[in-house]
C-alpha cells in the first residue's frame, strides 16, 4: 500500500508553483490579444482607469451592462501593476487558476494528507479547460476561483467541530459568494446554494446550516451592497437589464444567446479533462467504494449538480462548466491514488497511458502527413508551424510513455501534468496566419495607425474591430454601422444613438464627416462590400477585413 499522507511540503510547493510559472506565466505576454473577449475586457478595464469610474462599466464610451464590476476591477488592478500589456490583460485569469489550486490543496491536506493535496492542486492546473481559460482573459476563471473559495469554506464550516472555526468559515464562504456575485451575478447564489443544501440533507446538517447560514448571508451583503447601491443610483436600469436579459432570458428563452442542445457539455467535459480523461473515467467509475467519505460525497455533488444546471440552460458556452473542475480534480486524484495502490489498477493505468501515447503519435504523424500532402491551411513560409504541432504532440506522447512505465505515483502524476504544457506554450505560435489575421486584429490596427490622427473619425461594422481600435489606438469614440451586436443596449441610450449609422445612411455620414475630419472605415468582407461605400482615397486589405481611408475634403 502507498502511503499518501507522508509530508510532501517542499516538493509539493515546487510542483504547483513551478508548474504555474512555466505552463501559465512564461508565454502569457507573447500571443496578441484575441477578439472579441480579450480585447473587450482589456479595453473596458483601460476605460475604467481612464475615466476613474469604478462603479459603471463602459465599453467604447458607452454603458455596458452584461456583467458586474469585479472582473473589470481585477483587470484594471493588473494594468496598474503591469501597464497596458497582453500580460496584464491575462494575468488575473492565470492568478485565479493558481488561487483555485491552492484552495484545493488547503482542503484536501486537512483530510487526506499533504501528498494527495499537492497532487490534487497539480491535477487542477493541468486540466485542459483550466489551462485554456487560465491563460486567456475571460471572467469564468475569476468566477471559478470565487466559487472554489465559497465551496471549500462551506465544507470546512459544515464539518468543523469548533464554534470559532465554524463562524470563520461561514464568514469566508459569504465573502467568496460576494466576490462571485460581483463577477457574474446571481449565478453565484444558485450554485453554492444547491450544492450546500443537498450536502446538508445527505449529511443531516440542515439545522447547522440554518443556524449559521446568516453569517454567510451577512458577509456576502457586506461585500456586494456598496457597489450594488452605487450602480443603482448611477444607472437605475442596470438591475432590470442584468437580471431579466442576462440571466432569465439566457437561461430559459428559446432564442437565448449561445443556444445549444442539452448534451453540449458532455464532449466539452471529456475534452476539458484532458490529458487525464482516458485514465480518469475508469478511475472515477470505481468511486463507489469511497462514497463513505464525506469529502467524496461533497465533491460529487459539487461537480454533478452545477453540470446538470448548466446543461438545462438554453444558453451554453464551453467555459461555463469551469466551476466543476475543482471537485473533479479532487475526485480524479483520489480515484487514481486508489487505483495505483493495487497491481491490477496500475496495469490498467499503464495500458490506458500507452493507448493515449499511441494516439498522440498518430496525431503527430497526421499533421506531418497533412503538411506533406499540402492539406493544412498553411501559407508559404509557415511550414515551421506544422513542425511546432508535431513537436507538441511528440512531447505529449513522450510524457505519457514515461507515465506508463513509472512505478512511482508522484512521477505518474508529474508526467501527466507535463504532457500538455508544450501544446499550450506553442499554440499561439502555431496557428495559421489566416486564423491570426481574423482573430488577432493587432496587425491590422498597426497597419492602419499611421492614417489615424487625434481627430480622425473611426467607424467599424462589428464590435470586434471596434474593440481593437479602442485598445490599440486608445480611443473610446468609435462609430458602429450595420451591426450593433453586444453594443445594442449602450447604443439605445438617448445620448448614444448617433454613434450607430444605418447602412443606408453611411454615404451621407462619410460625406458630412469629411468636411472637418479624415475618416477610417473598417468592414468585414464576408458581410459587407467595398462597392457599397463611396470610393476611398486609400484601401487596405488584411485577412478578412478591408479598411477604407477618406481624406478630409479641401475647403
Amino acid at each position: 500500500m502507498i502511503n499518501m499522507k507522508r509530508t510532501f511540503r517542499p516538493a509539493g510547493w515546487f510542483l504547483v508553483t513551478g508548474y504555474f510559472l512555466v505552463a501559465y506565466l512564461l508565454t502569457l505576454n507573447a500571443p496578441a490579444l484575441w477578439s472579441p473577449d480579450e480585447l473587450r475586457y482589456g479595453e473596458m478595464s483601460r476605460e475604467l482607469l481612464a475615466r476613474r469610474d469604478w462603479a459603471v462599466p463602459h465599453f467604447n464610451g458607452l454603458v455596458y451592462f452584461e456583467k458586474p464590476i469585479m472582473g473589470y476591477w481585477l483587470n484594471a488592478f493588473a494594468q496598474m501593476l503591469f501597464g497596458e500589456t497582453n500580460f496584464a490583460v491575462r494575468f488575473m485569469s492565470a492568478l485565479s487558476a493558481l488561487g483555485g489550486a491552492f484552495c484545493i490543496v488547503w482542503l484536501v491536506r486537512r483530510l487526506w494528507g499533504a501528498d494527495r493535496a499537492w497532487l490534487s492542486g497539480g491535477v487542477y492546473l493541468s486540466l485542459f479547460i483550466v489551462m485554456a481559460v487560465g491563460t486567456y482573459s475571460v471572467f469564468d476563471s475569476f468566477l471559478a476561483f470565487w466559487l472554489t473559495v465559497t465551496m471549500v469554506a462551506f465544507y470546512a464550516a459544515l464539518e468543523s467541530s469548533s464554534y470559532r472555526e465554524r463562524c470563520l468559515y461561514y464568514l469566508l464562504a459569504g465573502l467568496g459568494c460576494g466576490g462571485a456575485f460581483l463577477t457574474k451575478g446571481f449565478l453565484a447564489l444558485v450554485l453554492p446554494l444547491m450544492v450546500v443544501v443537498a450536502y446538508s440533507l445527505v449529511q443531516r446538517r440542515v439545522k447547522t446550516l440554518m443556524i449559521y447560514g446568516w453569517i454567510s448571508v451577512t458577509s456576502a451583503l457586506i461585500v456586494t451592497l456598496p457597489w450594488a447601491l452605487a450602480i443603482h443610483f448611477r444607472a437605475p436600469d442596470f438591475w432590470h437589464y442584468f437580471f431579466w436579459v442576462e440571466h432569465i432570458h439566457r437561461f430559459l428563452a428559446a432564442d437565448a444567446q449561445h443556444a445549444a442542445p442539452v448534451w453540449f457539455f458532455v464532449p466539452v467535459l471529456l475534452l476539458g479533462l484532458m490529458p487525464w480523461t482516458p485514465v480518469a473515467l475508469p478511475a472515477l467509475a470505481r468511486l463507489r467504494g469511497s462514497l463513505a467519505s464525506p469529502l467524496v460525497r461533497y465533491a460529487l455533488l459539487w461537480a454533478v449538480l452545477p453540470f446538470i444546471f448548466f446543461s438545462l440552460s438554453r444558453g451554453k458556452l464551453a467555459t461555463y462548466i469551469l466551476p466543476c473542475m475543482a471537485p473533479l480534480a479532487i475526485l480524479i486524484t483520489h480515484a487514481l491514488g486508489r487505483m495505483f495502490e493495487s497491481p491490477g489498477g496500475r496495469r490498467c493505468l499503464r495500458r490506458l497511458s500507452s493507448i493515449q501515447t499511441l494516439a498522440m503519435l498518430v496525431m503527430a504523424l497526421g499533421v506531418a502527413l497533412g503538411f506533406w500532402l499540402e492539406l493544412l491551411p498553411l501559407d508559404d513560409g509557415e511550414g515551421y508551424k506544422a513542425g511546432l504541432w508535431v513537436l507538441s504532440f511528440l512531447v505529449w506522447s513522450a510524457c505519457l510513455a514515461g507515465a506508463a512505465r513509472t512505478r512511482n505515483i508522484r512521477g505518474f502524476f508529474a508526467l501527466y501534468m507535463l504532457a500538455p504544457v508544450a501544446f499550450f506554450m506553442l499554440f499561439g505560435f502555431a496557428l495559421p496566419d489566416r486564423t491570426l489575421k481574423a482573430k488577432q486584429p493587432e496587425g491590422l490596427v498597426h497597419r492602419v495607425a499611421p492614417w489615424v490622427k487625434e481627430d480622425t473619425v473611426l467607424v467599424a461594422d462589428y464590435p470586434t474591430i471596434m474593440s481593437a481600435f479602442n485598445w490599440y489606438l486608445k480611443r473610446d469614440d468609435v462609430f458602429l454601422f450595420k451591426h450593433q451586436g453586444e453594443m445594442e443596449y449602450g447604443l439605445s441610450q438617448a445620448d448614444a444613438r448617433h454613434r450607430f449609422i444605418d447602412a443606408r445612411g453611411m454615404e451621407d455620414f462619410i460625406a458630412d464627416q469629411r468636411r472637418h475630419h479624415d475618416v477610417v472605415v473598417e468592414i468585414r468582407r464576408r458581410s459587407s462590400d467595398e462597392s457599397d461605400l463611396p470610393p476611398s482615397d486609400r484601401l487596405l486589405r488584411h485577412g478578412p477585413y478591408s479598411v477604407l481611408f477618406y481624406k478630409r475634403s479641401e475647403s
